[in-house]
């Protein structure tokens, strides 16, 4: 289908209020044009993280490249709205007391550590760093995290706070999803992470890590998403863009191979259905002589191809 009248490109940056009215009109105008299978159509796109402190300049942890990503990914959308029958939203979400925020944190000084900030379990051990809550529930969950080799603890600056404008689905989104909906006669499905106080959550299938062994007894700091797995594996083709492409977007195609290559007897033919709009993603940038995040995402992307799903731009054929 073309782009419906009420889209502006030049807003795909910007914080408004969605335009509703407009979209009830654009619908109205469009709904005997629209050609959606309702009954036999299994396509879905999974968009991560489209969140205000993400994808809008001035967000308190803006992706450079996000608003290019969403344009690109809003008009591939309004193109094959008829194609892709299920929206699936993540929707990072915080409190201020968790362990990956300054709040968390004191030094000796009783000051606390600037975002960016790395803490390590070395550290923790060493009282360079002192965290507010259970000293030893924490040290365990470091220890665990730094044994996996995907990362150390970085101290973020507070974002997507809990009923916060920057937690919000970007507006040019909100209105892509709203026209989907009216269309389609249906509701997009949001899924929350990011709540637990004690485990980073990057990935929409569960935290970093979700139990520890401290003083014999097991500690419960997280949980698997078993129920958007499911849906997953009954739909025919699955799209994935969203931010950042180094983190949450990594993190959750990671959690997807895990699973297929452990648990399926033809993981190849499940994960060949996922098309990875690598031109609707963007790293978050490398913090100098620490980490470099384009890198880490660039290799994440080999590495899902060499696995068996697509990577793609939305401007190519794929079939959609």
């Amino acid at each position: 289908m073309t782009l419906p009248k009420f889209y502006d490109p030049s807003l795909v940056g910007t914080l408004y209020m969605p335009r509703k009215a407009a979209i009830r009109a654009a619908v109205n105008e469009n709904k005997h044009e629209f050609k959606g299978d309702t009954a036999g159509n299994q396509t879905s796109i999974l968009i991560i993280d489209a969140q205000g402190d993400f994808c809008l300049p001035g967000g308190s942890l803006f992706v450079p490249g996000a608003v290019e990503d969403n344009t690109r990914l809003i008009e591939f959308l309004y193109r094959n709205i008829e194609q892709i029958k299920y929206l699936d939203f993540t929707l990072d979400t915080h409190r201020y007391v968790q362990v990956f925020f300054p709040l968390f944190w004191r030094d000796s000084q009783g000051n606390h550590p600037e975002p960016y900030t790395v803490i390590s379990y070395a550290d923790v051990v060493a009282g360079r760093w002192i965290p507010a809550l259970a000293a030893e529930i924490v040290r365990e969950y470091l220890r665990q995290l730094e044994s996996t080799g995907k990362y150390k603890l970085t101290i973020w600056e507070y974002h997507t706070d809990e009923g916060s404008v920057g937690g919000a689905l970007a507006p040019a989104l909100t209105e892509l999803a709203v026209y989907h909906s009216l269309l389609w006669e249906t509701d997009p499905t949001f899924h929350r992470k990011g709540l637990r106080e004690f485990s980073e959550c990057y990935s929409v299938f569960g935290e970093e890590v979700r139990a520890v062994t401290v003083a014999g007894k097991q500690v419960s700091l997280g949980q698997y998403n078993d129920k958007l797995l499911a849906s997953l594996l009954n739909r025919e083709r699955i799209y994935v863009a969203g931010q950042a492409a180094s983190h949450c977007v990594k993190a959750t195609l990671e959690d997807i191979i895990f699973y297929a290559q452990n648990n399926l007897s033809n993981p190849v033919e499940f994960l060949s259905k996922f098309y990875i709009l690598e031109d609707c993603m963007s790293p978050v940038p490398a913090i100098p002589g620490v980490v470099d995040f384009p890198q880490i995402a660039r290799a994440a992307l080999h590495s899902f191809a060499a696995a068996g799903m697509q990577v793609v731009k939305s401007t190519e054929d794929t079939g959609c």
